[in-house]
């Protein structure tokens, strides 16, 4: 079918099968469910009313099973992933696909010799044998060693002498296997436990002749099954990375000659990360791995950075790939002959078929291309027919493993033990770590949130909703504040207020003391350095046993810079005592994180947790009437900005670019929405530049993006932001939005300027020029407020709880 009507001589796009055909109306892709090939489609281009020749833009292709009813409910969704990544690259230029030629286009759908009731019943048949396999028979891996470089296996003609390093035994295997660079003896691998069907990390340790001498287990993550361990070699230290799907997160470890790994930071969080693997191209570091929330075994997502400690940002077209037969990943990537490749796993049918390499045609921050060079499959006479599924590099040899099927009583033992409820099954364990924590009572009943003031901060009100959510999944919250001296907001309903009734740092943190051994929490948690540091001490002095957390909600570096006195001055050497004394350090975005390592170095590994942005029990409602009459009069067009009248809000430039803005437009106005310090001389600014009709300083309002909604654009001219909760409250009610790509917050909310546009810091012209833009622009795409929608209370509330229980 022909997706866009078009002139003659018009570039149309064509959406068909894999081999150009058009899809059946009535039963699109039957043949190809019901045999076992998954449904694979292609977007093509092509010139109307010439021959039908076209260009494949982009194609996925994904493992349905055999039941074609199921099949048929995922197309949309397939198409929708199809057009949205096609439509991306058109904007970017992409299009047609690199190396993409011509095909003729067929001009109707395959005539099938069989009626489609007798191709839905053979394929039931078919999937109810492949049920009865998998139940009785199990999967037994081998890993090996080859004495040749990973790129002789782009030779077809390459045949390999395997050297099998383990045995085929009942009760465990070894798989997934991977070296320490520069050491030709120590490798890397998962050992997996048949009977309790979780994975772990091992070290293994090779002899002289090359033959397995040791194997020990590593102390790596929290319980949970991890696979999939991956090195990278960086001026000299090593790091890893591991598969912990059920954590929803990847940390980057830091490995010592000896082989042990110690976490450093995280790289990604509340992502289902399977099979992640580092590399480094071109001057940047790249994380490739398979978002579970998408599917397990058929797209290909992609982060990258410019410092290994980030920010890490995610690629403008994720997933890069959508194909079952080589998108999840099969080993490190690897370089030959100036080129890069990427193993990548054949799954189509069963898990860890074969081994596709991938040659990398273009690897930037918004276009991944590659093409497939070899497909490698097992050797059928071979002691592991059934599957390959890691081909991964260690200096001039390469690792590999194998898979065979059988009948295993320990494997059956298990199943049983899982039918008859006397375990639990894999699947309920990783689902029990990532679901809502609401659904059973959470282990920890009693919280203190520490601040130091109820004002309309932005941090102050991300830790009140975080306090609010966790008292709404079961937990016990007593806030703790200085004083009430500068109130702002009025306390939630449902949590209990302790004053400690101290403006100074010291005084305040020995009355925390006396609070802490007052109510005996399981667990405090504070924002902001000073606070932080009181906290920290107040918890080990108090000594009620309680864990301690603390948060980052802002760059340090740049706050100590800006405030320049003693207080701040101090802080550097103050925090490296504290914030390695505290059970955990939580920044609310990579650039916050980053920033914060660099002052702790590897004293202690830094959490990412996103702020709590929308409130969930509070959705905008589009029949609120707007607050003010130029929000009701559809002649004006609206600027609107949210934040502290303060130095770091840099408000001057944004008033003087948006002089520029009214002297072309005179229909537009400036709304600013907040209170500060600097109030009167921004009001003294706006007189000079003539502007006293057409901006307004309306101070603190309350529900801002009730206000933001009858907006026509947003702008936020900071000079530094931890996070950007306005940015992310902009995007929720579809405003464009203008930005400063200052650090750290806004380049890590808008995604790079993917949804949003980010501009010099202080450049009032820039500035000027964006702004003209958006108020043109109207709208934002729907995926941009997707992106926001996912900045939700409760999300952000069960993280922090996950955390939280982790450390009891």
């Amino acid at each position: 079918m022909r997706l866009l009507r078009a002139q003659p001589d018009a570039v149309v796009w064509y959406l068909g099968a894999s081999d150009a055909r058009p899809l059946d109306p009535h039963w699109p892709m039957l043949e190809a469910v019901c045999t076992g090939q998954g449904m694979a489609l292609s977007l093509w281009r092509c010139q109307s009313g010439t021959s039908l020749v076209g260009q494949a833009l982009r194609r996925v292709h994904v493992d349905t099973g055999f039941d074609h009813r199921a099949a048929s409910e995922n197309l949309p969704s397939l198409v929708a992933r199809l057009l949205q990544q096609a439509l991306h690259d058109h904007e970017q230029g992409l299009l047609p696909a690199q190396g993409a030629a011509p095909v003729s286009l067929m001009p109707g759908p395959q005539t099938a010799a069989r009626p489609a009731w007798f191709r839905c019943a053979m394929g039931r048949w078919r999937g109810w044998l492949a049920q009865q396999r998998a139940r009785w028979l199990s999967e037994q891996w081998r890993i090996g060693l080859v004495d040749a470089p990973v790129s002789a296996w782009l030779d077809p003609g390459f045949r390999p002498k395997v050297r099998w390093l383990t045995g085929s035994r009942w009760g465990r295997y070894l798989a997934d296997p991977a070296g320490l660079p520069g050491d030709p003896n120590q490798l890397f691998a998962e050992t997996f436990d048949e009977a309790t069907g979780q994975g772990h990390i091992a070290r293994i340790t090779l002899d002289a002749q090359g033959n397995m001498a040791s194997c020990h287990r590593l102390p790596v993550g929290r319980g949970q099954h991890v696979s999939f361990p991956q090195t990278l070699s960086v001026d000299g230290q090593v790091y890893g990375v591991h598969e912990a799907r059920a954590e929803r997160r990847c940390t980057l470890y830091a490995l010592d000659p000896e082989g042990h790994w110690t976490p450093q930071r995280t790289l990604l969080n509340d992502v289902a990360v399977i099979d992640p693997t580092l590399f480094r191209h071109e001057g940047r570091f790249w994380l490739a791995y398979t978002d579970g929330d998408l599917g397990e075994q058929d797209n290909l997502c992609l982060h990258h950075a410019e410092r290994l400690d980030g920010p890490w940002l995610p690629h403008a077209n994720n997933p890069v790939r959508t194909d079952v037969r080589g998108a999840r990943m099969a080993g490190a990537f690897f370089e030959h002959e100036g080129a890069l490749y990427r193993p990548g796993q054949d799954c189509l049918g069963a898990y860890g078929r074969g081994v596709v390499l991938h040659k990398v045609l273009r690897c930037t921050p918004e276009c991944y291309t590659e093409e497939v060079v070899r497909h490698v499959t097992p050797d059928p006479q071979g002691p592991c027919p059934d599957g390959l599924h890691t081909l991964s590099a260690w200096g001039e040899r390469t690792l590999i493993d194998g898979k065979k099927l059988g009948f295993n009583p320990v494997v059956l033992c298990r199943k049983l033990r899982q039918r008859l409820g006397l375990m639990p099954h894999p699947k309920a364990i990783s689902q029990a770590a990532s679901a809502d924590a609401s659904i059973s009572p959470p282990r920890l009943q009693r919280l203190s949130v520490v601040i130091p003031h109820l004002r309309m901060g932005g941090g102050e009100l991300s830790m009140l909703r975080l306090a609010i959510g966790l008292h709404k999944l079961g937990v016990e919250v007593e806030l703790i504040v200085n004083t009430l001296r500068t109130a702002q907001v009025a306390v939630p309903e449902g949590l209990r207020l302790t004053v400690l009734g101290h403006e100074g740092t010291v005084s305040a943190q020995r009355a925390l003391t006396q609070a802490l051994r007052t109510s005996r929490p399981q667990l405090v948690f504070s924002a902001f350095p000073h606070t932080n540091v009181a906290t920290v001490a107040a918890v080990r002095q108090a000594k009620v046993g309680a864990r301690c957390v603390v948060s980052e909600h802002a760059p340090l570096r740049q706050q100590i810079a800006r405030e320049g006195g003693w207080r701040y001055r101090v802080l550097p050497p103050v925090v490296r005592w504290a914030y390695p004394k505290a059970d955990a350090v939580v920044a609310v975005s990579e650039g916050v994180r980053a920033d914060l390592q660099v002052m702790l170095g590897e004293r202690c590994a830094v959490h990412v947790i996103a702020n709590p942005v929308i409130d969930d029990a509070q959705p905008l409602s589009p029949e609120v009437p707007a607050q003010h009459p130029w929000l009701k009069d559809p002649a004006l067009a609206v600027v609107m900005s949210v934040s502290r009248l303060s130095v770091e809000k840099d408000i001057p430039t944004l008033m003087r670019a948006f002089a520029t803005v009214h002297a072309q437009r005179p229909q537009t106005r400036l709304m600013l929405l907040g209170e500060g310090p600097d109030r009167s001389r921004l009001e003294a600014l706006r007189q000079s530049l003539g502007l006293d009709d057409v901006v307004q300083l309306l101070g603190q309002v309350e529900a801002p993006r009730q206000w933001m909604q009858h907006a026509q654009a947003f702008a936020l001219a900071s000079l530094y932001e931890g996070f950007g909760n306005v940015l992310i409250e902009a995007l929720s009610c579809g405003l464009p939005v203008v930005a400063t790509d200052c650090p750290v917050g806004p380049r890590e909310v808008l995604a790079g300027g993917r949804h949003g546009q980010l501009v010099p810091v202080g450049d009032t012209d820039a500035m000027a020029r964006a702004l003209l833009k958006a108020l043109d622009q109207g709208s934002v795409p729907e995926a941009t407020c997707h992106h926001a929608a996912g900045y939700t209370a409760s999300r952000a509330s069960q993280a922090y709880l996950r955390l939280f229980e982790s450390l009891l």
